[in-house]
């Protein structure tokens, strides 16, 4: 698992001799295939098109709302533009001259949000000594004393070879302004004109002891309500559309998480869960008792809270690119899917890299398209969903690369122990398996006769009628 640190040092310090140009491929099959033979019916023909008319989300799409790197973290790097605006609706680069040839390849492509990545609270230094930071943050790295924390002795604050930010001094708040203009500059495909976004990471440090683990405690901000206040302000003055990361599995962390929502409204477009459902560490699958009590409950509940307030939340998953471990994080995804609220991000580095050896983190998973839902958690509890110990998720017109396959459903068991499978509302005869090769690389979906009698811990199914 990547620290805030050593995924900052990836995003922001790259350069662009680090990163590929973006080259023209050999044609590469930009959908799964077909589902497979005779799943749709007329009958369910005609409910796709009732069904585009009745659950709000328009006609059917060939994916679900999906995010993926494209240049930034050393992903996709050298993949087509074309190939990425067909499958992936937003994408993020690192704030350079390599990711912002990226954006611009990918909006003139036809893609829909360019995002750019930005830390405000932290720049990087070689050493823990004034003068050593010197990241592509330049405006940062030149504030008078008054824009960095200090430790209580009065030394500055580091951590992690980085260089804490006092946000809520006039030092920063002159400076972000102008450091963030300077990197949409390199891109219009980043501006809100172009429907661009910009990622403003670690706003989860949203308690005092959240924003103090990496360098505190410090001078300027002994408080909650100034942590809040730290937080919350950084959007209000960043002159573009911004994506927070983002909703822990420990939300509602006492509230915090809803008072800095409260005070920002409608200034921010979404937020980043990462590490959500399929994570990096441990045993790899956020439960109901890993990594701490209520974890995956939190999570659900966490995006419940973000779409409630109709922002975009992003379910950024991690770690082994098994099926079985992408198959929980999806079949998560799908409990709490809202429209184009709801991204799939599916950061699972596949066994086939790019032609110039990047990770390939496309995934024909994002191709099946549940629609017309049968149950959805109500009062922002996913408890609301639950049937014994697992929880469950039915839809009633479902879809493969925009093809009908009838009704389709999800079930999660995030607990752990084994359970059998509960009662459905519909019938269903086939279950899906995911492919162990990428998107780009050919990989598709299949369906196998019969559905789980039971699943095991930490386990999860899609099936279809």
């Amino acid at each position: 698992m990547l620290t805030d640190a050593a995924r900052r040092t990836l995003l922001l310090a790259m350069g662009a001799g680090l990163v590929a140009a973006i080259m023209p491929c050999p044609a590469r099959p930009a959908l799964a295939a077909m589902p497979r033979p005779g799943v749709a019916t007329s009958a369910h023909a005609a409910r796709a098109r009732v069904t585009k008319l009745t659950d709000g989300e328009g006609s059917v799409r060939t994916h679900v709302a999906t995010m993926a790197f494209y240049e930034g973290s050393n992903e996709n790097n050298d993949l087509p533009a074309t190939f990425m605006a067909a499958n992936y609706d937003w994408t993020e680069q690192a704030s350079n001259s390599a990711g912002a040839q990226a954006a611009t390849a990918f909006h003139a492509a036809g893609g829909l949000h360019a995002m750019a990545y930005m830390d405000p609270n932290a720049i990087n230094c070689s050493s823990n000594q004034p003068g050593s930071c010197s990241d592509l943050e330049t405006r940062l790295d030149n504030m008078d004393e008054t824009g960095y924390l200090h430790n209580q002795d009065g030394s500055r604050a580091y951590s992690n070879g980085q260089q804490r930010i006092n946000t809520l001094s006039t030092a920063f708040l002159t400076a972000w302004p102008l450091q963030v203009q300077d990197f949409l500059a390199l891109s219009p495909a980043w501006t809100a004109a172009q429907r661009g976004t910009v990622e403003i990471d670690t706003e989860n440090w949203v308690t005092l002891a959240m924003f103090a683990y990496d360098g505190g405690p410090f001078q300027e901000i002994t408080q909650q309500p100034q942590v809040t206040q730290a937080q919350s302000g950084v959007p209000g003055y960043t002159p573009n559309l911004a994506v927070l990361n983002g909703v822990d599995y420990d939300f509602p962390a006492d509230g915090y998480y809803d008072q800095l929502l409260d005070a920002l409204g409608t200034i921010i477009t979404g937020e980043f869960n990462e590490n959500a459902f399929a994570i990096t560490y441990g045993s790899g699958y956020m439960t109901n008792s890993y990594p701490t009590t209520n974890a995956w409950k939190n999570q659900e509940n966490g995006i419940l809270d973000v779409v409630g307030r109709k922002l975009h939340d992003f379910v950024w998953m991690e770690g082994d690119p098994s099926p079985a471990h992408r198959m929980y994080g999806v079949a998560s995804y799908w409990l709490t899917r809202r429209a184009r609220l709801s991204v799939l991000w599916e950061d699972f580095c596949a066994p086939d890299n790019t032609p110039k050896g990047y990770c390939n983190s496309t995934w024909a998973d994002i191709t099946v398209v549940p629609r017309d839902p049968l149950q959805t958690a109500t009062g922002g509890s996913i408890d609301t969903l639950a049937v014994g110990p697992l929880y469950r998720r039915e839809f009633g017109a479902c879809f493969q690369a925009a093809v009908p396959i009838g009704q389709c459903a999800t079930v999660v068991n995030p607990t752990s122990s084994s359970a059998p499978w509960p009662a459905l509302s519909q019938t269903y005869g086939h279950t899906l398996v995911l492919s162990t090769t990428s998107l780009y690389g050919g990989g598709t979906l299949s369906w196998v006769s019969g559905v789980p009698s039971s699943l095991p811990p930490n386990s999860a199914a899609i099936v279809a009628q």
